[in-house]
């Protein structure tokens, strides 16, 4: 299987055709690749057209362009409480084990075959309430790591810890952990020893940034001259 054929954040098999991962959701294929920043990202409404989800520069929306408000991007990013999982598993267990605590007038196999069930239910769900967690605890990590390159690029490919917290109105816990991911995928370098990191360099942002430059065409006469 091609990497083109999976989702960059959850690795999951997707159609090739797919703007959105349909099992985390998360933006994919060119349509949501944003020119100036180059990250997969949906775009966001605002008055008089659309930006960016990740570094907030205009984009154009295309057909098959995912388009978020505001809103509805802050939602995509907030993961479930865990809480919701264990209440669905003891709501949908519950029955099974109240109906073999009241069956005591059947043979008890059939009883046992009840709490049985209800047992395997409870921690069937556990178990998928768990995978949902992490899986959206992976979408979030991708979504912030984009939008940390898309800041990466309007700073010239410099960032603190600080700086990203207060952008992406996270933790400075989760921004360092992230951040530090990033550098020990080598898609960015730490500046400083152990907890005294000042800041992070990025160079694949600074290098797009260099690019895009020397892409532009240079200046013709009649440009100078007016």
């Amino acid at each position: 299987m091609s990497a083109s054929d999976t989702c960059p954040c959850c690795h999951a098999k997707r159609a090739k055709s797919a703007t959105r991962c349909a099992s985390c959701s998360a933006a994919i294929g060119e349509a949501n690749r944003c020119a100036r920043c180059l990250a997969y990202a949906a775009v966001i409404e605002r008055t008089g057209g659309y930006v960016c989800g990740a570094c907030s520069a205009p984009r154009e929306r295309l057909p098959d362009t995912l388009c978020l408000s505001d809103a509805e991007l802050l939602r995509a990013l907030e993961p479930r409480p865990a809480e919701r999982y264990r209440a669905i598993a003891l709501l949908t267990a519950l029955p099974w084990f109240a109906a073999a605590g009241l069956m005591r007038g059947v043979a008890p196999p059939f009883r046992w075959l009840f709490a049985l069930v209800g047992a395997l239910a409870l921690v069937g769900l556990l178990a998928r309430g768990q995978r949902a967690q992490r899986r959206t605890q992976r979408r979030r990590t991708f979504e912030i790591e984009q939008r940390i390159i898309g800041l990466a690029y309007q700073t010239d490919g410099v960032l603190r810890e600080q700086d990203v917290s207060t952008r992406l109105r996270i933790s400075l816990a989760e921004a360092r952990a992230i951040l530090q991911e990033l550098a020990d995928q080598q898609r960015a370098v730490a500046y400083g020893q152990g907890r005294e990191v000042s800041e992070f360099r990025f160079g694949e942002a600074r290098r797009t940034r260099a690019i895009r430059r020397r892409s532009q065409p240079p200046p013709t006469d009649s440009d100078q001259s007016s």
